[in-house]
This record gives C-alpha cells, sequence and structure tokens, in this order.
C-alpha cells in the first residue's frame, strides 16, 4: 500500500533537531505507552485506533540513513498487535515550495491481519492524522531537551 504525504512546517532546522535525536521522536509517537531506545533504534508500545477498531502494537522504529545536510531521512518500521502487522521502509525530507517549507514522506507499508482488511482509505487517512500528529508533537518540543 502506498502512504505518502506532505506538510507545512514552521521550523525545518529545529523539527529535524527531534528527528534526528531516537528519545525526543520516541516521546512524540501517538498514543505512546512506553519506549526504549538503543542507538538509533526505538522500540515502543502504542495505543492505536482506526475507526472502530482500537489496538496496542509493539512497534520497532529503525534509523537506516540520516543526512542532515539533505535533510532526509530514511526509516525501517515495523509493528505487530492485536489488529495485525504492518512492515514499511520511510523515506522522510524536507523540501521547500513557493516560500514554503514542508515535510515530505513517503512509503510502500506491507499490512495483514485485521487491519489489513480496513479499506485502504480509511487507513492511509489514518496514518495521514498519525503523522500530523507527531509532527505537531516534534515541531512543540524541538530544543526543549524531551
Amino acid at each position: 500500500m502506498k502512504i505518502e504525504g506532505k506538510f507545512e512546517v514552521s521550523d525545518p532546522e529545529r523539527l529535524w533537531g527531534v528527528l534526528s535525536s531516537p528519545e525526543s521522536a520516541a516521546r512524540c509517537i501517538p498514543g505512546l505507552v512506553d519506549f526504549n531506545v538503543n542507538g538509533n533504534e526505538i522500540r515502543a508500545r502504542a495505543k492505536v485506533g482506526i475507526g472502530f477498531m482500537k489496538g496496542t502494537f509493539n512497534v520497532t522504529v529503525q534509523v537506516l540513513e540520516n543526512n542532515a545536510e539533505a535533510k532526509f531521512a530514511r526509516l525501517s518500521l515495523s509493528g505487530t498487535g492485536n489488529l495485525g502487522n504492518f512492515s514499511a521502509i520511510v523515506d522522510v525530507r524536507v523540501e521547500s515550495s513557493e516560500g514554503k517549507n514542508l515535510i515530505a514522506y513517503s512509503s510502500d507499508a506491507q499490512v495483514s491481519g485485521l487491519l489489513g482488511t480496513v479499506a485502504s482509505g480509511i487507513l492511509v487517512k489514518r496514518v495521514d492524522e498519525i503523522v500530523k500528529e507527531f509532527i505537531k508533537c516534534t515541531e512543540g518540543s524541538a530544543g526543549q531537551g524531551t
């Protein structure tokens, strides 16, 4: 399933600083229950709802590439939970367009279990909401040492 989006950000430098810190980034995972950081890997438990379905996922995020100068990162995400499983390689980059700073992400995700039976439009919309929550949190916590 192709998942992609772009969001305007006020300060890409501050945002990238949080994204480059696994500890700070982990604290912004929507629905976070707990987490552990080991180098460039985050292991977390998060509660997530998609429509009427709610569940807890064990999520692993690993930074595969982080080019701060080019404002590009590649992440590996995987998760298992009572609603199913997912895995994805996600590319994240900062872009400028018409005087605006944008954070863009794209991924080709594999989803299975009950989660995989959800209409792709509903799932993509919920992923979009989760990304917006994450970005809002990272912008709010940027530079605050969280």
